[in-house]
């Protein structure tokens, strides 16, 4: 199972370098596809699963959303198969943790890969922004090897991984000179792609764990270096930010208005225009990511009972199996939730959708703030975890997370292991205070 999970990781990750034709758009469900082989091989050889019964009550009253939005827009059979397709690959991921048990150094070897993965992104994203794309104006060519389109996801991802990175570091399970050299390469990547959202993401990745752990009380030095390093990091950021849109811009379009710094962009007015320029009513023809909300919460206010359960799961699919396989309301699908992962669940599900998202999120995290007690391997991914909740619920407005298999499999996937380790956990205790008490008797 462990060369199954490695595979699936570096495929999904990498398989985009190579285009984007059908066949290669179909290769993750293939991939999806095997995850279901292998957690039905697993049932059947363990007949049991290490799940909270929350969660099973929780994807039962799910799957009966998703069947009442079905009814209700009466969405066609092609479509509402293109809905299952997508969500279901990922949910396999969410289970194959769950019915297998992967050692301690099979989840290191599972971490390293996506280090590596991560780290491959700065060579890949140099040549992108300063060989490739050498005259654009923007970073959004910056896409690692995550494919078109993937600028935000690829600098979310980073910015994930620097979050696990410190809580490895904050546990005690990494030395410093390794851990400041990894998390100076990862974060370097993000300054090429100069996408705004580090300067949100990168400051809570580097601060959360202590705060989650309590470490901040305890561990001072570590405390002021991580201060010092955050600070030193913000201003090659904006050193970095203004070079690629001022000095670069300035010589490619100059009089456009499209170059602006770092302290020019945070500006209110400026911000407002970027993330909703229609709601803002300026010229600018591509929506926001505010407005792509606001559009979506508008698209499904106007019905009652699509307010709360949506179009239905699969109306907004846009399929490269050909129209048959797509959703009525494809079109709103590919303005608005294809990069915002809010805009999509609305679309969907409704607000009744939106609220069960939080409601996961915030039930995993729970599991994760149990499992970051312990001082062990499980402790420190879990403490990680708990930061990348918070970072993945932020995103869920900024970017399209479930939008690709690139983000959408390993999130699911390190989710059902927070699940399945705090099953373990808590059937591990009741197992020793049964003992306990027999003892005592």
């Amino acid at each position: 199972m462990q060369i199954f999970v490695l595979a699936s990781f570096a495929i999904v990750s990498l398989i985009s370098v190579f285009g984007g034709s059908t066949i290669i758009t179909l290769i993750p469900d293939l991939v999806g596809a095997a995850a279901l082989v292998a957690v039905g091989v697993g049932l059947l050889k363990q007949r049991s699963v290490s799940i909270d019964p929350k969660y099973i009550l929780y994807f039962s009253v799910l799957a009966m959303l998703v069947v009442v939005g079905w009814a209700i827009n009466q969405v066609p059979s092609g479509a509402m198969a293109s809905g299952v397709r997508f969500y279901a690959k990922g949910f396999f991921f969410f289970l194959i943790p769950i019915v297998y048990k992967f050692s301690d150094k099979e989840i290191r070897q599972q971490l390293l890969l996506l280090l590596v993965i991560g780290l491959i992104q700065l060579p890949v994203a140099v040549i992108q922004r300063f060989v490739l794309y050498l005259g654009g104006v923007t970073g959004d060519v910056v896409t690692g090897t995550l494919g078109r389109g993937s600028a935000g996801l690829l600098a979310t991802l980073l910015c994930l991984q620097i979050a696990m990175l410190t809580a490895f570091y904050v546990k005690g399970r990494m030395r410093p000179a390794l851990y400041f050299s990894l998390m100076f390469v990862l974060f370097v990547t993000t300054t090429i792609g100069e996408n705004k959202a580090v300067v949100v993401f990168f400051p809570l990745a580097l601060i959360l764990p202590y705060v989650f752990s309590g470490a901040w009380k305890k561990q001072k030095a570590q405390v002021i270096s991580i201060s010092a390093g955050l600070v030193v990091a913000l201003v090659v950021f904006a050193v970095m930010y203004n070079f690629t849109n001022v000095s670069m811009v300035k010589h490619i379009e100059e009089g456009t208005g499209k170059g602006k710094s770092i302290s020019e962009f945070v500006d209110s007015k400026t911000l407002l225009n970027y993330l909703a320029p229609k709601y803002m009513g300026t010229t600018r023809e591509k929506p926001g990511r505010l407005d792509k909300i606001v559009f979506s919460l508008d698209a499904i206010a106007e019905d009652p009972v699509t307010f709360f359960v949506g179009f239905g799961v699969g109306s907004i699919a846009n399929s490269p199996l050909g129209e048959s396989f797509s959703g009525e309301h494809a079109t709103e699908g590919e303005q608005y939730a294809k990069s915002v992962v809010v805009a999509a669940i609305l679309l969907e599900t409704g607000i009744i959708g939106l609220t069960m998202a939080i409601v996961l999120l915030w039930m995993v995290y729970r599991d994760a703030s149990y499992l970051s007690r312990s001082a062990n391997l499980v402790g420190a991914v879990a403490l990680g975890w708990r930061v990348c909740i918070v970072l993945i619920g932020l995103a869920m407005l900024y970017v399209g997370l479930i939008g690709r298999e690139s983000s959408y499999f390993l999130i699911a996937y390190f989710m059902g292991f927070v699940v399945a380790e705090h099953a373990r956990e808590r059937r591990r205790c009741r197992e020793s205070l049964g003992e306990k008490r027999a003892t005592s008797a």
